[in-house]
């Protein structure tokens, strides 16, 4: 289920409530959301934005404090990269993590039902209105509080800078002092009047009582936690946005539904609920799964905190179509875009730049980082990230022009992806022979990965190289003598040639060998000399070959003798 599927699909089974108001914003902000999918524009975002908050209308003096923030952080990350070494942008980013986590609510009945069944006392309709309400302000406002991190970074560079002006030593920066915010005001005050309710709600304590209810751990020790994290961002150096942005929620929305007249059993829920995934957004790799810390907790089962469980993994999915603000960030190569779907209990993401190769080991790195955090497995049955070159079989096939003539005739080069599609099915084909009962991994040709696209078009441009080495070319019917079957020993020598083709393609692509396959790593036993792969691996290669005369057939052209 694609994103446009999976966002009409969702409003389809939302309940109308009858009221006038609640359906033309909810019609609204669907509307807004099918606009971002089809462009993901930074006005477009801005509207689901604005229709978001329209949907959850809670106003104080201030009018819509959480919305007026995310405007704020905007324009703060587009003025502040003159020092700031690495950074991106966290406004698009929001609405597209929003997004990935509505395709997959969508599209895992099991997921519906774990979050379903974690709170099954719900103030909302249905379950559908409740995740829209809770997953909404986790993914739209989990990086609310960047800033305050852009400005400790900024004020850490500058510094580096002025303590570098004539210093000639490799670690100049290792005393620079980190510039810390100190935000006591919005961390450690702890009680905040909830109006005609007659008691305080302790904001650190609701936080710290619900994380521990969810993985598990001492109340205690996470208010502690806390409560302190403040005084040990500023000791350690660092800082931690996700914090920041989870006690900017709470006080935010804790003001603007006091302002409206609201019980406090909608806060202590739901947006406690989005304040916990959002906190440990960040936290659960920095600090439980740590082992400096004494909760070493295990990847996070999605079962023990659903949101926090889908915030954590999207939001390390979403890296595509993010501005580069930092110094250090601007000349890096991230993805252009992705194409992500869940079909049954398969979830497939993969990620495409326009003209320029993603760092070999991307894949590898997010695939590992994610095993570390979530298990994949308590929702996924398999789990998959690819990553490729979106433009990279144009591009060859733009090569290609200086060297149309006899040994690369315009015809084939014309039909090359017809080409290409045929070698495709023919693999499929085989093994349909070879496990009738097992299905195809990859059944159509639209299906396929833009990377293994680009090594099917690669091996049908590299068949007249084949052929000049056992002393034929391409040719036309009738234009010579005509071959129609190799002997073995010239489909051995094509063989070869076809396995170091494919062997250097992948080295490429960043590749290695090694004793057992790792498709996450880009792993494989098969990266060695011919003589070292086994037969059953060798007859891949020599299969590429006997199927050369039939494709060639197809098109209307002939494998001839040179004179």
């Amino acid at each position: 289920m694609d994103r446009k599927h999976a966002i009409k699909n969702f409003f389809r089974i939302m309940e109308q409530e009858p009221t006038e108001a609640w359906t033309k914003h909810l019609n609204y902000l669907q509307t807004s959301l099918l606009n971002f999918s089809e462009k993901e524009t930074e006005f477009n975002a801005n509207m689901v934005y604005d229709m978001y908050t329209e949907l959850n209308r809670f106003e104080d003096t201030e009018g819509r404090p959480l919305r007026n923030l995310m405007d704020t952080m905007k324009v703060y990350e587009k003025r502040a990269s003159t020092f700031t070494e690495s950074q991106r942008d966290h406004f698009v980013h929001s609405v597209n993590v929003f997004l990935l986590g509505l395709q997959i609510y969508m599209g895992s009945k099991e997921f519906r039902k774990i979050f379903e069944e974690s709170d099954p006392e719900t103030t909302f309709n249905n379950p559908h209105e409740r995740f829209l309400f809770v997953w909404g302000h986790a993914a739209l406002f989990h990086d609310i509080g960047y800033p305050i991190e852009i400005a400790s970074n900024q004020a850490k560079t500058f510094a580096r800078t002025i303590e570098g002006i004539g210093s000639t030593g490799p670690d100049r920066s290792t005393n620079v002092s980190l510039f810390v915010w100190n935000f006591d005001a919005i961390s450690n005050v702890p009680a905040e009047v909830w109006v005609g309710a007659g008691e305080n709600i302790d904001l650190v304590g609701v936080l710290a009582r619900r994380i521990s209810e969810r993985i598990g751990t001492d109340p205690e020790d996470v208010r502690e936690l806390i409560s302190g994290y403040v005084a040990t961002m500023r000791d350690a150096r660092f800082v931690d946005h996700g914090f920041y942005s989870a006690m900017i929620l709470l006080r935010s929305m804790a003001t603007s539904m006091q302002a409206a007249g609201y019980t406090s059993t909608r806060f202590d829920d739901e947006i406690v609920e989005a304040a916990a995934a959002i906190l440990l957004h960040n936290m659960y790799r920095g600090v439980f799964t740590s082992n400096r810390y004494t909760f070493n907790c295990k990847p996070m089962e999605v079962r023990w905190f659903p949101v926090a469980f889908l915030l954590i993994l999207c939001d390390e999915l979403q890296d595509w179509n993010r501005k580069k603000y930092g110094i250090k960030t601007k000349d890096a190569v991230y993805p252009d875009n992705s194409r992500a779907s869940l079909d049954n209990g398969v979830f497939t993401i993969n990620y495409y730049t326009a003209d320029s190769a993603i760092c070999s080991t991307f894949v590898g790195d997010k695939v590992a980082l994610l095993g570390t955090l979530l298990n994949l497995k308590s929702i996924f049955d398999d789990f998959r990230v690819t990553c490729s070159c979106d433009r990279s079989a144009d591009l060859l096939m733009a090569s290609l022009e200086d060297t149309v003539g006899e040994d690369f005739p315009r015809p084939m080069m014309e039909r090359m992806e017809e080409i290409a599609k045929a070698i495709h099915a023919d693999y499929n084909r085989r093994r349909r022979m070879e496990n009738p009962d097992e299905p195809l991994e990859y059944p159509t040709w639209d299906g396929l990965p833009q990377d293994l696209k680009y090594s099917n078009m690669s091996q049908a441009i590299a068949i007249p190289d084949k052929l000049n080495a056992i002393g034929c070319h391409i040719g036309e019917p009738g234009q010579g003598m005509e071959v129609d079957s190799f002997t073995p020993e010239e489909t051995l020598l094509m063989a070869m040639m076809e396995h170091d083709r494919w062997r250097a393609e992948r080295e490429s692509n960043g590749w290695i060998w090694g004793p057992q396959k790792d498709v996450e790593r880009r792993i494989s036993p098969y990266i060695a000399d011919w003589d070292r792969i086994p037969k059953d691996i060798q007859k891949y290669d020599i299969e590429a070959v006997e199927n050369i005369i039939p494709l060639l057939d197809h098109i209307g052209l002939k494998v001839l003798r040179n004179e």
